[in-house]
Parts: structure tokens; sequence; C-alpha cells
């Protein structure tokens, strides 16, 4: 017999996600780890709702994994900016998305930020489509530096 789940709205399932990382955190902080949650954006798409979450698990042990391609707006340098403050690793992608559509990362002006606001940590960078990988992870490593 199949199980049907009667889903309320947003904010229930919201619910369920903070309980979860709560869980989660409790175990990270057992075991001396962290745990990051990736903003993705899948059903967590703005920073407003990742500072949400971040505030409402409010844990030393629990952080970001800020995702520079997963902010669709005009200017996802804005929402970046705000979610710095949250962040313990990152995932770093050779583009951003404006809401219409995807342009190459300023990284002039993330790693401005990224030193304003004293992130101190790593730095992943992380390519996606097609062409070869290591071709791109060195174009996209040789870009960063070129920056700094």
């Amino acid at each position: 017999m199949p199980i049907h789940l009667m889903i309320t709205g947003r904010e229930e399932v919201k619910s369920w996600i903070i309980d979860r990382f709560q869980a989660c955190d409790d175990f990270a902080a057992e075991h001396g780890i962290m745990v990051a949650f990736q903003n993705n954006n899948d059903f967590i798409v703005s920073a407003e709702e990742v500072i949400e979450i971040m505030n409402a698990v409010d844990s030393e042990w629990f952080g970001l994994m800020l995702d520079t391609g997963s902010l669709h707006y005009p200017d996802p340098y804005v929402d970046i900016e705000k979610l710095i403050p949250y962040a313990v690793t990152w995932q770093v992608k050779e583009d951003v998305n404006t809401g219409i559509g995807s342009i190459p990362a300023d990284f002039n002006r993330l790693l401005k930020m990224v030193d304003e606001q004293g992130y101190r940590g790593y730095f992943p960078l992380e390519t996606l489509g097609e062409g070869d990988p290591f071709e791109k992870v060195k174009s996209l490593y040789q870009a960063v530096v070129a920056s700094v």
C-alpha cells in the first residue's frame, strides 16, 4: 500500500529542513566535524531563505557551502555578499546567473568581497558543462589567480 504525504506548504517543508539540519548538527558537534549546507537553487533559492535556515540552526558546527552559480538574480553578487559571513567552504563556478542567463564570473569583484569580509578558508573551484574538465579547471584557476 503506497504512503501518501500531504505537504501543507513551504513553511512546513522548511521546518523539516531545519529540524534535519539540527539533527545533523548534533551529530557533527559530537564528532567534531562541520556540516555544510549548499545553496543549490532548488527549494531554497534566495539569500534570505538561506540566512533564515542558517540562523534557525545557529551552531558553530553548521555552515554554508556558498555556491556562486546558484543565485539567480539580476546581480548575484549582492546575494553572494550577504552569504559570505555564513560560508565555511565554497563552490566557485566559472559563471554566475543573472536571472536571464549565465555570464562569466567577475573574480575581481568576488575576491574583493571575500577579502573585505575576512573569509579565511578553502575556495574550491567547480566547472560545469561540456569540454575537457582538466582544461576547464586549469582555465578557471588561471582566471581566479589573475584576479588576485
